[in-house]
Parts: C-alpha cells; structure tokens; sequence
C-alpha cells in the first residue's frame, strides 16, 4: 500500500533543529495542538496534518498513522502478515451529533435515539391519515400480536441477537451465506491462529526474558557484592512479580542503575543453571560462561536488555491490537452476512 498524496516521506528525525522533541508527518513540536497517537508506532500526529475533522475526536478507536498502514512502520515492519488499520467507532445516528454509540446501540444516548425516531417519524407521510394517527398507527405496529407473533418477536428486530447470534434452525440458505462465506472463515481462521498460537507464544517469549532477566540481575548484584559489599544492600525482590506489571520497572532499572556488573548477552535467554552456582564459575578473564556473554561493559551487546524487552512488548501490543480489530472484522462481516441472509429468506416467503 502506498501513502497518501499529502503524506511526506517517512522519516525517522525524533528531534528538531533546537533539540526539541519533534512529532508527525510535519516534524514539529507539540504545541498544544490537537493530536492522537498511533497504536503501531507510537508516534503522535495532529488532526489537522492527517486531514482529520476534529469533531472525530471521540471517535478513534484504534488509530494507525499513514507509514503503518503502508507497512513502512509498526506492526507490519516487523514481520505481520497483514497490513493494520484505523478502526473508528461507530457515530451516533443524529447527522450533527459526533459522540460515539452507546453498547448495543445506534445513538449515544437515549435522548438522541428518540430525537432521531422523531426526525424519521416527522418525514414519513401517508396519504389521507393525520401525523397523530400516523403515529398511533406506528404504536399500533410496535404491540400488536396475534396466535402467531408477540411484541416482542417485533421489538427485538434489530438488536444484538438479531444481527450476531446465529438462528437456532439453521437451513441451506443461511450455510451457502454465512457459514459458507470464505471472508468469514478466513477472519476466524486468523483469529483463531491468534488467540491459540501466536499470541501465547509472544507472551512466553516474554515471559522467557523477564525471568532470565530477574535470574541475570540477582548474579549482578551479587558480584558487586562480592566487589564492595554495600551495592548488595539493594537486592533485586521481582522474582514473584508478574510478567508486564513489571516490565517497565525493570526497564528502569536497567537505563538509570548503571548496575549490570556483566553483559548477560544470550541468544535464547535460557537460564542455564542457579545464581550461585554461576557466581562460583564466573571469572573475569573468561569472555563467555555457559553461552552467556560475561564481559564488562560490552560494546558489542550493548543495551540488549531494553531493546529485546521493549521489542517484545511492542510486539505483543500490535498483535492485541490485531486481535481486538479482527474481532471488529468478524463482528461487522456477520452483520452484513445476517442482513443479506434475512432479506433473502423474507424474499423466498413473498
């Protein structure tokens, strides 16, 4: 996919002619104007250089700059499969009313779905009757009921159930339009795959790092120890922490201690034994103990911890992201599925 006609050039400038921090397509720091951040690449972009009304302001429900849906940056960047897409939530049915529906709703509040009906109501006319008993007549339609049929069969008409869930008697007709449907099946097949496979993986990946990291930072701290016994005032306690609660803290703790005594570079991040019993065989001279880079200050590998945890939870973010959309997909082709299937199905009874 390519940008769009007005899209500048990607570029990866975080930083202005001043020093200042520098956001956008325009490159600019934030001055106060409006602005929304991008779920893929979490950069912030202004209303206005998107070509943005601001009155969509509360209706952005995931946001993905132009660069991520071109695959430049973001989800797909990095090995996705399918390029991501602003998600917007659905406006409420009053034509000047820019809020976002209510659950299970057209409108955003009950006041607007009565003023909507009344809009409707007030264009339909019927030749010879009066408005008044026009809309008695409408009253008339909404309760009335028979052997057959009761108020609410045609109150229901519209609402959730009705679109999304599926009929309790199933024919021919509704297998070749929905069950059928390939689109369908391919939203159902990814989000399968996702929920089963992918995104457990990438979790136990991070799972993997923030254990291996705890295990590393309690070697650091006991060799430091050993080299001046007050730096073991402050050992590591994360070991019964949960895995992205605590993330960030030890992100922190990497970039502001200046405590890693050793590089810890592994390439599976596989802990290979106890803490003590790697502090027993560790020596200086050695440039690797059981796979595992121990030289001081290690240009080579320099800041891996913090860019392989930051990698991961951006990653894990992107695919909750695509997840949360696909689900969006699925929800959406259904109800249209559903709508072909019922008009049909009223054709076949006329």
């Amino acid at each position: 996919m390519s940008l769009p006609p007005w899209c500048p050039t990607y570029s990866s400038r975080k930083t202005g002619v001043n020093g200042e921090k520098v956001y956008c397509i325009c490159k600019r720091p934030d001055n106060g104007e409006l602005m929304v951040g991008c779920d893929g690449c979490d950069d912030w972009f202004h209303f206005s250089c998107l070509k943005i009304p601001e009155t969509y302001r509360r209706l952005v429900y995931s946001f993905h700059c132009p660069y991520c849906e071109a695959g430049i940056t973001g989800p797909a960047s990095q090995g996705a499969n399918e390029l991501p897409k602003t998600i917007w939530k659905r406006k409420c049915r009053l034509n000047d009313c820019f809020k976002p529906c209510q659950t299970n709703s057209k409108y955003c509040s009950d006041e607007h779905g009565e003023e909507y009906m009344r809009i409707m109501l007030a264009k339909v006319e019927i030749p010879g009757m009066s408005h008044d008993a026009q809309l008695q007549l409408f009253k008339d339609m909404a309760n009335y009921h028979n052997d057959d049929s009761k108020p609410e069969q045609f109150q229901k008409f519209g609402n959730e159930e009705f679109i999304y869930d599926d009929p309790k008697d199933q024919d021919s007709l509704y297998t070749k339009i929905v069950s059928e449907d390939k689109r369908l099946i391919e939203l159902q097949d990814n989000a399968r795959e996702l929920s089963d496979n992918t995104i457990p993986t990438k979790k136990s990946e991070l799972d993997t790092l923030s254990k291996y990291l705890d295990w590393l930072e309690e070697i650091n701290v006991k060799l430091a120890s050993q080299k001046d016994p007050n730096l073991g005032e402050d050992a590591t306690n994360s070991s019964s922490t949960t895995t992205r609660d605590k993330n960030k803290k030890k992100l922190n703790k990497i970039k502001a201690k200046q405590r890693i005594y050793i590089c810890g570079y592994s390439s599976d991040c596989q802990i290979p034994c106890s803490v003590d019993e790697f502090v027993a065989e560790y020596g200086q001279e050695l440039p690797q103990l059981k796979n595992i880079c121990v030289k001081v200050r290690c240009s080579k590998h320099s800041g891996w911890a913090i860019m392989q945890l930051e990698e991961r939870e951006q990653q894990l973010s992107s695919l909750e992201s695509y997840q949360t959309r696909l689900l969006l997909l699925m929800k959406m082709r259904k109800e249209q599925l559903h709508i072909q299937y019922y008009e049909q199905l009223l054709q076949k009874k006329e």
